[in-house]
């Protein structure tokens, strides 16, 4: 393909100049970012800015810090509002599942080690509220959920401990606004992070409300005999 990096082109557009500075190095590039508005039969509604990008990368595995050449596919998204549901004959939502202030980076990485095809995923995603709706507030039922935020990185093929380290080499997930860096460190290995508020009340009887965090990733711990 064309490397726009050492010599950029610029396209009269009839009223500005495009420029091109595309890396060669991403190989064949697909890259397409805007605005939607997505409905389902009233059942899915998704409306806020979305990107995608196919490319081709040289990614770092952890532990060996071996290199591959791996065919990229990005997903994100931003300020994403949804509904998932059912409504009523007015066209509000009845029963469901409300989500405000959705950002997402997703990418899938596809490489051949030692002959042999291998997959890797990352993700990072936050949630700024996601309310059940349509439930039945007079009998005293009523749940939300707020600030979520969800990290992976893992390995999608059986046999592979390794993933994808971000620290020399952040991807840059488009998502029709400003994108979402992916950078997680290798040395964590398999890493799977989420964190939320929670409400959930049922009638007079229970009432929970709080903040819940889970993570798993490696840690490097010391032995009483100093071994580590």
């Amino acid at each position: 393909v064309v490397d726009y990096t050492q010599s950029a082109v610029s396209i009269p557009t009839g009223i500005d100049r495009m420029e091109f500075v595309i890396d060669s190095a991403l190989g064949q590039l697909v890259r397409v970012q805007g605005q939607v508005e997505i409905i389902i039969d009233g059942f899915l509604e998704l409306s806020g800015g979305v990107g995608f990008e196919s490319s081709t990368r040289t990614v770092t595995l952890s532990d060996t810090g071996d290199t591959l050449s791996a065919e990229t596919l990005l997903f994100g998204g931003s300020d994403l509002t949804g509904f998932v549901g059912i409504r009523d004959s007015d066209n509000n939502p009845a029963m469901g599942l409300k989500l405000t202030d959705v950002d997402l980076g997703l990418a899938l990485f596809t490489g051949e080690v030692d002959g042999v095809q291998k997959k890797w995923l990352s993700v990072k995603t936050s949630v700024g509220g996601a309310e059940l709706v349509g439930l039945d507030t007079d009998a005293g039922f009523e749940a939300s959920i707020a600030n979520v935020v969800v990290a992976l990185n893992l390995t999608l093929t059986e046999g592979e401990s390794r993933v994808v380290d971000f620290t020399n080499a952040p991807v840059n997930v488009p998502t029709g606004k400003d994108p979402i860096v992916l950078d997680f460190d290798g040395a964590d290995g398999v890493l799977v992070q989420a964190e939320a508020a929670i409400s959930l009340v049922v009638s007079e009887f229970f009432h929970v409300e709080g903040s819940l965090a889970f993570t798993t990733e490696n840690e490097t711990v010391t032995l009483n005999d100093g071994s580590t």
